[in-house]
């Protein structure tokens, strides 16, 4: 195994020492059991698992490496997104073809998992249906023309309510916040609201259940966001950040989530927690 190690990793000039194998060893068969998530699912999560262990040193990393060195398994990038957006530009798919095929996931799973915490299905659909003319007519904004997401529950949306998973807010904003007004000049349609753990103080979400074991817990503050792009209740989901709540739903969910330099995505629009650490962030 320890040959094995090397010869995958020698090109990028890392050596996989024994006591990240030892570690693996040791712990790896327990974190598999504790997360009951399919190794292909996790495999796909370990960039996020990665990152987030990059404060421990060079043991922690080369142990997160080590997985798929002692699992043998390749790594494969679902690309979603990605082929969502070829097909718009392509013309094989429509942008209400894609909102129907999120609703579509949200009448399949939402009541069992969680996900949503507001939607208007037929604001989607118009925007979906302004979009698709708009291609029609010669008119691209970009790769995300057309895409259809979902924005966590403490991020303003107009005509939805923010309620930052808490029965104290109820209000429906005027405006969108500064980062979702710039997703929809990009052409992104707005499915709705992802569920929060309340008011985004937790890592847990535990409203919400994990796509691929739903007696076990989706991780947070994003949790929502995660199982929403998971079952394709949108193909990405805009959350938040202050301490882990972007990468801790994806790392459990199988998915990626990325935790922008601070300051370089806009906060305003957004209930804060910590204004020196909160981050608006990806999640796909």
């Amino acid at each position: 195994v320890h040959e094995r190690a090397q010869q995958l990793l020698l090109p990028q000039g890392r050596r996989l020492g024994a006591p990240a194998l030892l570690v693996l060893a040791l712990q790896g068969p327990l974190l598999f059991e504790q997360l009951r998530v399919p190794l292909g699912q996790l495999v796909r999560g370990l960039p996020c698992l990665v990152l987030g262990l990059l404060p421990f040193g060079d043991l922690a990393v080369e142990a997160a490496f080590g997985a798929l060195v002692v699992l043998d398994l390749p790594l494969q990038v679902a690309r979603p997104l990605q082929d969502a957006a070829d097909e718009l530009s392509a013309g094989r798919v429509t942008s209400r073809e894609l909102v129907e095929r999120a609703f579509a996931a949200v009448d399949e799973f939402d009541a069992e998992l969680v996900a949503m915490a507001d939607h208007d299905r037929d604001a989607a659909l118009a925007a979906a249906d302004a979009l698709d003319v708009e291609r029609r007519a010669g008119r691209n904004r970009g790769r995300l023309h057309g895409i259809p997401i979902t924005v966590k529950d403490v991020i303003d949306v107009s005509g939805l309510t923010t309620r930052a998973g808490s029965l104290t807010y109820a209000d429906a904003p005027a405006h969108d916040a500064e980062a979702v007004g710039r997703l929809r000049q990009a052409g992104v349609v707005i499915l709705g609201k992802a569920a929060t753990h309340e008011f985004a103080l937790g890592v847990t979400s535990p409203q919400c259940r994990n796509p691929h074991d739903p007696t076990r817990l989706a991780g947070g503050s994003s949790g929502g966001s995660a199982v929403a792009v998971a079952t394709g209740m949108g193909l990405a989901s805009l959350g938040t950040d202050t301490r882990a709540s972007i990468r801790v739903p994806a790392a459990l969910c199988g998915l990626v989530g990325l935790k922008p330099t601070y300051g370089r995505v806009p906060t305003s629009g957004e209930i804060r927690r910590a204004w020196t650490r909160d981050h608006v962030a990806p999640l796909g």
